[in-house]
Parts: structure tokens; sequence; C-alpha cells
């Protein structure tokens, strides 16, 4: 994005050294966007050469939430899957999501809640990361409730590099305001 820099920074652990630029606002969209990242984790949008946006970053936090359930995500099933043939099988499964993408979460209402706030995100809106946190949240705290869930439990590390995830977009947006 080449948006107005809010602010730049910096922390430095064990020698090592990281940067976080803050956006305000995303950039003009672009007529082709071209496919960026993991194949597997990338939006509908990267598939269909959109220009992405912050949207485009939580549907790819969508996909690894759902694979740390352990979610059957289809287009995973055969590494040999042509792009196209990805594009494809995300469409289908993003077009009928209680048949073709919830098999494991689908008594998780938070999770079919985070699906439908982003499926309603248009490339400028600012999305609201506490509302994907607080379902998030949510939706962990029932599976550790639950004593018979129909899915495996994420892993502790999992669980902790979820939090992680959320808590950083969730920091860095807290920190425009």
């Amino acid at each position: 994005c080449s948006a107005k820099t809010l602010s730049k920074y910096s922390s430095s652990t064990s020698g090592w050294r990281s940067s976080i630029l803050i956006l305000q606002e995303p950039s003009k969209i672009k007529k082709k966007g071209g496919l960026r990242g993991t194949v597997s984790f990338a939006s509908l949008n990267a598939h269909n050469n959109i220009d992405l946006s912050r949207r485009d970053d939580l549907w790819s936090l969508y996909f690894v939430i759902l694979d740390f359930l352990e979610e059957k995500l289809v287009w995973r099933e055969v590494k040999e899957y042509t792009m196209d043939e990805v594009k494809d099988i995300k469409t289908r499964c993003l077009k009928n999501p209680e048949k073709h993408l919830w098999q494991k979460t689908k008594n998780l209402q938070e999770v079919k809640n985070i699906f439908n706030y982003l499926n309603k995100l248009k490339y400028v809106d600012q999305p609201d990361y506490g509302y994907i946190k607080s379902n998030s949240s949510a939706f962990m705290r029932t599976i550790n409730q639950s004593s018979n869930n129909s899915h495996k439990s994420p892993t502790i590390s999992q669980i902790c590099t979820l939090v992680r995830l959320i808590s950083l977009v969730s920091s860095l947006e807290s920190s425009k305001q």
C-alpha cells in the first residue's frame, strides 16, 4: 500500500530488528493486483488478480484459523492442483460454506460470524479487528469448554500463534486512532 504513514515502530530483541509501518488508509484500487502470498491461504481476490486490501489479510487469517481447527480445506488436499483449480475450488467452497467448508466447525457460530463479516467487507473498508478478535476468543472458549467436540482442539502453540496474530492486527489498528 502506498498510503499516508502515521508512525513507524521499531523494536530490538536479541539483535533482531523489526519495523512495522502503520498505514492510515489503503492505496487506490489497481486494475490488476496479482497473486501474492501462499496459494492455500490467499484470498479469492488474490486468485482473481483483484488488488488486495486489509480484508484480504483477514481472509488469509480466516483460512489459517480453519486450518488450526483442522477444518478440511479441500483445495489443500492435492499438492498438484493448479492455481486455477485452487481458485475454482475456493469459489465453490465460499459460495456454499455450509456444504463445502464447515465440516468440523459447523456448530461454531463465531466461525460463521467471521465468515459473514468478511464477506461484506469492501476494498476501502476499515475492518473491525475487535469483532474478529472477540469472535475468535469466543470460539476458542467454546472449544476448550466442550468435552465432546467434533474436532481436535488446537494445540497450545497454535492458540498462542492465533492470539498473537489477532492481537498484532488489533494493536496496529488501535494505534492508528
